[in-house]
């Protein structure tokens, strides 16, 4: 009985103190676009998420990144950590879905660097 009620406590511990615990790992080049912060993945396809904080704001994600993610033409990688979150609407940017991530953290900032193969052969 006492192994259940500690190996209970440990998961009630850990759902508990990160709201963030299982967040996925989405790779790519950021860009500010219309005041909003854009990570398009390095995948097939290269899909674009409209990325935000906790609190739906995309200004202190801005905020604490290199001075050139305003300026299109030099490309900034990143690993952005989030879950995606679902919001009707549409994708100004593209007239699609609207696709967001809800972002925990961004770790890996790289100034002048790309992971999208038509960068590399273009």
């Amino acid at each position: 009985m006492t192994k259940t009620y500690f190996i209970a406590a440990l998961i009630a511990a850990s759902i508990s103190t990160n709201a963030f615990a299982f967040a996925d790992l989405y790779s790519g080049t950021l860009s500010v676009e219309n005041e909003q912060l854009i990570l398009t993945r390095c995948s097939s396809g290269s899909p674009q998420y409209r990325l935000i904080d906790q609190n739906g704001d995309t200004d202190t994600l801005i905020a604490n990144l290199p001075e050139e993610i305003h300026n299109i033409e030099i490309k900034t990688q990143a690993r952005v950590f989030g879950k995606y979150v679902t919001q009707p609407g549409v994708n100004s940017l593209s007239n699609e879905a609207l696709h967001l991530l809800e972002v925990d953290r961004i770790e890996g900032v790289k100034v002048n660097a790309s992971c999208h193969l038509q960068d590399l052969f273009g």
